[in-house]
């Protein structure tokens, strides 16, 4: 993939994503049709071994906080990977 704008739907559970990217930043937006529908943030899973991360809930329609991650392909590096959610 490469630096653009994306659309896709989620022809099972009628869910529309459109995400903004760049190089190393993206901007998503996720549309469900179903009125009960929830989004689950799980900070403590990872492709690499590190399990750590931040979330705060800044009020009823915000969260944001971070995912520690790095090793990949062996290497010893860590970042943080931020993210800020409205509904």
């Amino acid at each position: 993939a490469s630096p653009g704008y994306y659309a896709v739907t989620l022809t099972n559970d009628d869910i529309g994503i459109q995400s903004t990217v760049t190089e190393r930043t993206a901007i998503h937006e996720f549309t469900y049709a179903k009125p009960n529908a929830a989004l689950v943030v799980n900070i403590s899973k990872s492709l690499s071994k590190e399990r750590f991360g931040y979330l705060r809930v800044v009020n009823d329609s915000t969260i944001e906080g971070y995912k520690l991650d790095g090793g990949f392909c062996g290497k010893n590096t860590q970042h943080k990977v931020y993210f800020f959610i409205q509904v």
